[in-house]
């Protein structure tokens, strides 16, 4: 079970810290009468691969689309070929992170999910029927976890490492008393999907924050700032900019 809490954790790190970043900088163009396009519009509530890169790094996944999968020939030259654009496209994308093995398979990896999907028309439309209910928590969960998987080799320093890894989580799945904060990540992660669920279920979006009385926006932004200088002794870069 920590293996797994350590994959969620870095899911969730990864995506507060670039969605956070993200998020600043739409706010400070908006500040400069600048509307940059939204980035991530709550990803970890895909029920599919192919929903997730419709909604994780959306201008990663859009410049890819457009300057990579569509001048392939994107979906317009049949099944086998709409298959290895996408492999392609995902596998370059990988690159695109660093030249190490690592990004490479990852990218493959999203590559083959997204070709699968293709394949046993799976996830394809984000209205589509099995979006919601058991079925619809369940495919999330996967997505989840599929992506999770995925950023154990991203993450790891090398290939021999992601394997020993990942097959450590097929296998160790002995719970000890040591391992709450594997419980905790975990914890955290459902709460983000809930959150974010809420959010998405009764399209409450970021001008909300200006319908709250005034006491209420005080008292958030005097939390912000305790928050800030409680935690400014520990300065961490954005783990996304060193990709």
């Amino acid at each position: 079970l920590m293996l797994w809490g350590g994959a969620f954790g870095f899911t969730l790190q990864v995506y507060c810290d670039f969605s956070a970043y993200s998020d600043m900088a739409v706010g400070i163009g908006r500040a400069f009468n600048i509307k940059l396009p939204e980035n991530f519009r709550n990803p970890y509530l895909a029920r599919s691969i192919t929903e997730f890169w419709q909604r994780w790094h959306i201008s990663l996944s859009t410049w890819l689309r457009d300057y990579l999968y569509i001048p392939l020939g994107g979906s317009r030259k049949g099944p086998g070929r709409t298959y290895f654009n996408l492999l392609i496209t995902m596998f370059l994308g990988g690159l695109w992170h660093g030249a190490a093995l690592t990004y490479v398979v990852w990218g493959g990896l999203h590559g083959l999910l997204l070709a699968a999907e293709r394949f046993f028309r799976i996830g394809t439309d984000m209205h589509d029927e099995n979006r919601g209910g058991l079925i619809g928590v369940v495919r999330g969960i996967m997505t989840v976890s599929l992506h999770a998987a995925g950023l154990v080799i991203f993450r790891a320093a090398d290939l021999p490492t992601a394997w020993h890894y990942l097959a450590r989580m097929m296998t160790a799945w002995e719970i000890h008393g040591d391992e709450r904060l594997a419980i905790a990540w975990i914890g955290a992660l459902v709460l983000l999907c809930t959150g974010q669920f809420l959010i998405e279920r009764h399209r409450i979006d970021r001008p909300c924050w200006i319908e709250l009385p005034a006491f209420a926006q005080g008292i958030a932004l005097a939390a912000i700032l305790y928050m800030t200088a409680w935690f400014q002794a520990d300065k961490v870069a954005f783990i996304y900019f060193q990709f």
